[in-house]
């Protein structure tokens, strides 16, 4: 069965990570949806945490979808009616994910979500490194290239695997810098 997850905004604010979930599923690991609504509350977030970007973002968020052409699902109201056990505010990104029947939910805010709820719709809520690990685990190899293939886009400044390795610890990333440490050479 093919692997279809639904990225929560707070996975989408951190470059390193967005940049792995999204060539993980540029290689084909999994197909990458989020809704408009996910997107808006992503860049109003990035924005209030670094006004710098403020208006700045409309790029990047043109390279996503360029990058994961099929990226679109939407909730509704009837959808979100029932779910009485995750957090009102996140009602629409559970919402997306049956809206799309996928298989995943992809935040750090696990405990906005009730995992029974979203078992009823076949639907995992798991975390960023859990669900990379596991990605990594299933092809290994295509893996690692698709790591090396983000680390080597890095310009400002460009790292070395090392480097790679240990900078996605404190944006934690713990397990997956663990998996990948001793195939620096490969990264």
């Amino acid at each position: 069965m093919r692997r279809i997850a639904i990225l929560d905004a707070c996975v989408l604010h951190q470059a390193r990570t967005r940049d792995l979930l999204l060539q993980f599923a540029v290689d084909g690991f999994y197909q990458a949806k989020w809704s408009t609504k996910i997107e808006d509350e992503f860049v109003r977030s990035l924005e209030t945490k670094r006004p710098d970007l403020a208006g700045k973002l409309e790029h990047l968020v043109t390279h996503m979808r360029v990058a994961i052409p099929d990226w679109e699902s939407s909730s509704s109201d009837k959808l979100e009616a029932p779910l009485k056990h995750t957090d009102p505010g996140d009602r629409h990104v559970l919402g997306a994910a049956i809206a799309c029947e996928a298989t995943h939910l992809v935040t750090w805010n696990r405990k906005h979500f009730s995992d029974p709820e979203a078992a009823n719709f076949s639907v995992e809520i798991t975390d960023p490194d859990l669900f990379l690990t596991t990605l990594l685990q299933s092809n290994f190899t295509k893996g690692l290239t698709s790591i090396r293939t983000t680390r080597t886009r890095l310009r400002k400044p460009s790292l070395t695997a090392a480097e790679y390795c240990e900078s996605l610890k404190p944006i934690r990333l713990v397990r997956l810098a663990g998996l990948i440490e001793p195939f620096l050479s490969q990264i």
